[in-house]
């Protein structure tokens, strides 16, 4: 595999520089990358947890849905229909919480779209489960 990565990676811009070449071999040949991927597995399998267990004690009762995931760094969550999702962003940026509207990911970002986007890679674990709180809160603002 290395040799037909060698071929495109010189089909694209001929080589990467010294210095990206020095940092990457010695990651290759000093470095338990192994080690490192188990060590942020752990991590964002713990993430992952916190963040569905905040969304159940308070997106559930709330109707909000998110789907559910083995992978990847981001949770998709929706809000019931009828709800203005660009003042739902809105306000939860007030809040100092932000999410990423579905309509970004959309070909045709008129179209109507209640999926928002949550990143839990960053966040601490007291974070996520205080701006799952904040999300919750700020969805009630809005439909009382």
């Amino acid at each position: 595999i290395l040799q037909k990565m060698v071929v495109c990676k010189q089909g694209e811009d001929v080589h990467s520089n010294m210095w990206a070449q020095i940092v990457c071999h010695r990651i290759m040949t000093e470095y338990d990358y192994e080690a490192h991927l188990d060590r942020l597995r752990a991590i964002y399998r713990r993430k992952s947890s916190i963040l569905l267990e905040a969304m159940e004690r308070y997106f559930q009762p709330l109707g909000i849905t998110w789907s559910h995931f083995e992978g990847g760094l981001f949770a998709w969550c929706s809000l019931p229909d009828g709800v203005d999702m660009l003042d739902f962003v809105k306000r939860a940026t007030a809040h100092k919480v932000c999410v990423v509207p579905g309509t970004a990911f959309l070909t045709d970002e008129s179209e109507p779209c209640q999926a928002f986007r949550i990143n839990f890679s960053t966040p601490t674990d007291e974070q996520l489960t205080e701006g799952i709180r904040l999300l919750a809160e700020t969805y009630e603002e809005m439909t009382k």
